[in-house]
This record gives C-alpha cells, structure tokens and sequence, in this order.
C-alpha cells in the first residue's frame, strides 16, 4: 500500500491507534480495518451504509497543541456546514 508524503512509521501509527466516535455514553471506538459491530448497528438504524472519519487535527500526523486542534476542527465544521454535508 503506497501512501505519497507520509513516513511508514507513521502510518503504522495510523493504524495501531484507536480512533474513538461519538460522545459520552455513546463513544463508540474504531481501528483502521476492523469492523465496529456498535457503528454497524448505528448506520443500520438510521439507514446508511457507510461513514467517513475526517479530522483536521494533527494534519499529515504532526502533533499540534490542543488550541490549534480545535481550531482547525471548526473551521473543518464551518467548511462542511457551508458545503451542507
């Protein structure tokens, strides 16, 4: 798998971490690859099929303070909101 621009180690990385969804109570975790039986259920009940995980934190994996982080996942908001997704 080639992945342009990203260190092997990082993606590595990528795929040991555990990536969580939601909030609370309803926090449901994900791996790269494995299948979320608690998400399946989810897209079932609401009629979807699939999902997409985006985040604007840490871009290309460099570690930013958590300031940066949040504002770079509002203005990810924002831009989706503007995009009606």
């Amino acid at each position: 798998m080639q992945h342009s621009g990203i260190a092997p180690e990082k993606i590595a990385a990528y795929l040991n971490t555990d990536y969580r969804f939601g909030r609370g109570a309803e926090l449901l975790p994900l791996r790269i690859d494995t299948r979320c039986e608690a998400l399946a259920r989810l897209y079932a009940s609401s009629g979807h099929s699939c999902g997409v995980y985006i985040t604007a934190c840490n871009p290309l994996g460099e570690l930013q303070s958590r300031e940066e982080n949040e504002a770079a996942q509002a203005r990810l908001a924002a831009e989706l909101q503007a995009l009606g997704i």
